[in-house]
């Protein structure tokens, strides 16, 4: 009997995962930019450590829930940091005018963020349930593409 391999997809997806990081580092680049431009250089260093963060926290949890990495979950991710860059810049800014109202740091990011957590959490939720009904498909969307 001798084994003989039909199809390799490594180099591929080898190929694929490194154009995929080269983005992601572009991307983050990018976003300190223009955070940096107009908010400032601490807010952009805040974001700097939250975006690799939560994607970190989301590539563990498709491990544990053993998922796989395809366009769905690739596209998920993109839309989930943006949301997060997107929240985080409204919160910040909200924490910086009161900050500028003589309210020190700690309480401002207190108060900042329990003024706008309402709106963000519900901005959030509407969006989530755009696209819960392709989470309740029986079939994996992610091995059309």
């Amino acid at each position: 009997m001798k084994i003989q391999i039909s199809g390799d997809t490594a180099e591929f997806v080898d190929e694929q995962l490194g154009a995929v990081m080269d983005n992601a580092f572009s991307g983050l680049y990018l976003v300190l930019v223009v955070l940096f431009l107009f908010i400032g250089l601490r807010e952009a260093g805040i974001v700097s450590i939250v975006i690799p963060l939560a994607i970190m926290m989301a590539l563990s949890f498709l491990n544990a829930a053993d998922m796989t990495l395809n366009n769905i979950t690739l596209f998920s991710m993109v839309l989930a940091v943006g949301m997060l860059v997107d929240n985080g810049i409204v919160i910040m800014e909200n924490v910086d005018r009161l900050r500028a109202k003589g309210l020190d740091s700690r309480l401002a990011a207190e108060a900042g963020t329990n003024q706008i957590a309402p709106a963000i959490m519900a901005s959030t939720l509407t969006t989530l349930a755009a696209f819960f009904p392709i989470a309740l498909t029986p079939w994996n969307y992610g091995s059309l593409y």
